[in-house]
């Protein structure tokens, strides 16, 4: 469960997110990355390494680094994230799913199709039961696995066009 709205939420929620827009609006997403560092570094000591509001700053900071095209090191922060908010919130949290989300997204990049895929059909089952079967998060995940599909046939195209 999470711990009462402190000011530490004040700083994961509101300003966390201005300074990120900002900084990489300034073409410095690597300071955004030192700040959430430090936060999650105080998160850790103050509520503990397996608390959520550590996850929530595990999350700021996959932010961080996606925002500077890091995505092993964001892969590491989100399933960092995922364990804890599995263990305290659940499966079907939208803080779980949305951490799930982004580690998809994540492996399509990386060109883990297959892999990605049978995730996000299992996400999709999740997103609807949590959002419901007509939300814009089911239909994202639907036009992402579109996506995947489309890169996966581009892919065997080429592959049979050098051949």
């Amino acid at each position: 469960a999470r711990a009462p709205f402190c000011c530490f939420s004040i700083f994961l929620s509101v300003i966390l997110p201005q300074t990120h827009a900002a900084t990489v609006q300034a073409g410095q997403p690597g300071q955004m990355a030192e700040t959430c560092i430090r936060a999650r570094d105080l998160t850790k000591e103050t509520f503990g390494l397996f608390s959520v509001e550590h996850a929530d700053s595990n999350v700021a900071l996959a932010r961080a680094y996606l925002a500077g095209s890091d995505d092993e090191n964001a892969r590491t922060c989100l399933l960092e994230a995922r364990k804890v908010y599995v263990e305290h919130l659940g499966a079907q949290d939208p803080d779980t799913v949305a951490v799930e989300d982004e580690l998809v997204r994540i492996m399509v990049r990386a060109g883990k199709h297959q892999a990605a895929v049978k995730r996000l059909q299992r996400l999709i089952k999740t997103k609807r039961e949590v959002f419901g079967p007509r939300s814009f998060e089911v239909a994202d995940s639907h036009q992402l696995c579109g996506s995947v599909y489309l890169a996966q046939v581009r892919q065997k195209l080429v592959g049979t066009s050098e051949g």
